[in-house]
């Protein structure tokens, strides 16, 4: 069987919840094919990256005129 473990984009970034981990681990060691994605992560680093932030601020100076 494979599995994909999501992390939703709700979680703080700073602090990761543990289960998808501690799941992932248990379903390798019972020979299952795990993949995990944290996608709060990814949206971070997607908002933060130069080409993100300059999208931020054309919304906000786009909204101001």
């Amino acid at each position: 069987m494979r599995v994909a473990l999501l992390l939703p984009p709700s979680t703080q970034l700073n602090t990761p919840y543990p289960a998808t981990a501690y799941l992932a681990r248990a379903l390798r060691a019972a020979g299952h094919g795990v993949h995990q994605d944290d996608l709060g992560l990814k949206l971070a680093l997607r908002v933060f990256s130069a080409a993100g932030l300059r999208a931020v601020f054309d919304a906000v100076e786009a909204a101001a005129d």
